[in-house]
């Protein structure tokens, strides 16, 4: 981004945000062109795009994600490039019992499928968690322990908060 335009990295190209290329160095731009423009919002670290009807594209409906800017929270945002249609991403966030056997090196332990999940609904919000208190903490969070001075053998609380929020944001 430069003076409000996406500036492509390779051809140096300026795009403006109604898809028109305002200048290309070395080129006269006038003929190209539009690229399609779509809606967007940046907010939380996130670029939100509304890919369907800009008519229907309402940044109201951006969930509130306090902790995304709240210094009391360890996020540091990516990107992550995911090989998969997005709503397998989205059911593999709102079930967590595979940890257990996927991640069983990292963040999966057994006490996470014997706790059963809660599934909530709060207008268009689904919810699912599950709490698991005075367990062992998982490899994962006994080597951040470790790395910070701190007993690896204390039971710990362990909560997870998955939420699904439409139109496809989990």
């Amino acid at each position: 981004m430069r003076d409000g335009k996406l500036v492509c990295g390779y051809h140096g190209l300026e795009m403006n945000c109604s898809g028109k290329c305002d200048s290309m160095p070395g080129q006269r731009v006038r003929g190209f062109p539009s690229n399609r423009a779509y809606p967007v919002e940046e907010r939380h670290g996130f670029i939100w795009i509304w890919p369907g009807d800009p008519e229907k594209a309402d940044a109201d409906l951006i969930p509130e994600l306090q902790w995304a800017n709240n210094p009391d929270w360890a996020y540091g945002g990516g990107l992550y490039h995911i090989q998969c249609e997005y709503r397998l991403m989205i059911d593999n966030l709102m079930d967590l019992t595979h940890e257990t056997y996927v991640h069983a090196s990292s963040i999966g332990q057994p006490e996470i499928e014997e706790a059963a999940p809660e599934t909530t609904v709060n207008g268009s919000e689904v919810i699912t968690s599950r709490e698991m208190e005075n367990i062992p903490a998982p490899p994962f969070w006994q080597a951040a322990l470790r790395g910070n001075g701190l007993a690896d053998d204390v039971p710990v609380d362990r909560w997870q908060i998955c939420r699904f929020t439409p139109p496809a944001m989990s």
